[in-house]
Order: structure tokens, then C-alpha cells, then sequence
């Protein structure tokens, strides 16, 4: 009866206890998009043009996101990720195919088919926060 008793009391208080703290909270993941309008690797080029002063803003605008995974679109590879995203504190995972303007048919990328080369900055990445 004793070790019921106990058994009982141990449990009320430590119900108490957990009450006290309030709910446990799971980890939060913040997940965001970002469409870039042809993001280039060089300053001055590409189909929009940014200035060094642009990319500044454009990094300052990646940073206040406070995401963990961002998906980016229209991005010249991961050089001009990089631009915006530091590699020590974040992983480049670049899409190897894309969807046809117009239509739900996917094409993949192939370096050596010259009539896709105009594609080649739209491409899409995700971008994840190393922890």
C-alpha cells in the first residue's frame, strides 16, 4: 500500500511539475521562397544587372529572412548563391532538371545539349542553414 501511495504522490508531483514548465514546444523550422529575377555570379551581368551596392542589399534582405531552408529561383548556380548566402554557415543543393516554360513536362539538364544553354540561369536551389 506504501509504494502505491508512493508511486501516486511521485506521479502528482511530477505531472506538477511538467504543468508548471507548460507544453514541451517541438523545434521550429522556418522554410521560405525567394524568386531572384536571374541572379548572376558577376556584377553587371546577366539578364538584370546588379550592382555591387544590389548585392549588398540583396545579402543584408537574405540574412533578415531568418529561414532555415530557403528555395531559390532563377539563380546562376552556386557561385551566385554564394553572393548572397555564406557557404561556411549554409549547404547549395542545385536542381538538375527544370520545368518546360508552359507546360508540366520535365526536362533534365544535359551540359553537352547546346539548345538548353539559355537555361542555364534558371536554374532552382534549396539553400539549408548548417547547424
Amino acid at each position: 500500500m506504501d509504494r502505491v501511495f508512493l508511486a501516486t504522490l511521485g506521479c502528482v508531483v511530477l505531472s506538477g511539475a511538467i504543468a508548471a514548465e507548460g507544453p514541451i514546444q517541438p523545434p521550429r523550422l522556418v522554410l521560405a521562397s525567394w524568386n531572384i529575377a536571374h541572379l548572376a555570379r558577376e556584377t553587371g551581368a546577366g539578364e538584370v544587372p546588379r550592382s555591387t551596392e544590389d548585392y549588398a542589399r540583396l545579402r543584408d534582405r537574405a540574412a533578415s529572412l531568418g529561414a532555415d531552408i530557403v528555395a531559390l529561383q532563377e539563380v546562376q548556380g552556386a557561385g551566385a548563391a554564394r553572393r548572397l548566402f555564406d557557404a561556411r554557415a549554409w549547404d547549395f543543393h542545385f536542381a538538375a532538371s527544370w520545368i518546360v516554360p508552359g507546360s508540366f513536362r520535365q526536362v533534365q539538364y544535359r551540359p553537352e545539349d547546346r539548345k538548353h544553354q539559355a537555361k542555364l540561369s534558371d536554374h532552382c536551389a534549396i539553400v539549408v542553414a548548417i547547424p
